[in-house]
């Protein structure tokens, strides 16, 4: 019997955003406190223009494992299944960072159900140890 593909949707994270501002508001603190006016103003607007540069460029993503023959990692483009190359390059305890189609991706605790970030582990854990 075959097994059913494992989907998992990721979604772009609002504590992934939140500390990004927080870091961000952090430089933009010391510099108010330290360096000439024109100087954080300059870091203000580089702060405001590289989070919405980043901000738009999050989509969410919907992955799946199909397991048989030739087993493999698709990715949901245009509405239909394309092979992916997923890469698991971090795996701790809150946080996933994975590199899909050479692109980096991190994958925080409210960007997937909790369901969802346990397959994920699971699979790229027993990706890790077949290949090794």
């Amino acid at each position: 019997m075959r097994k059913r593909p494992i989907t998992i949707s990721i979604a772009p994270s609002r504590w992934g955003r939140g500390l990004s501002v927080a870091l961000g508001a952090a430089v933009v603190s010391l510099l108010i406190a330290f360096a000439p006016g024109w100087l954080w103003m300059l870091s203000l607007a580089a702060l405001v223009t590289g989070l919405a540069v980043e901000w738009r460029g999050e989509t969410p993503i919907q992955l799946r494992w199909v397991p048989g023959a030739a087993p493999g990692w698709q990715r949901r483009r245009d509405g239909e299944w394309r092979s992916a190359s997923v890469d698991g390059f971090y795996l701790g305890p809150w946080l996933a960072g994975l590199r899909i189609d050479g692109q980096c991706r991190w994958v925080w605790p409210d960007s997937a159900g909790p369901r969802q970030r346990w397959h994920l582990r699971r699979l790229l854990l027993w990706r890790g140890e077949a290949g090794a």
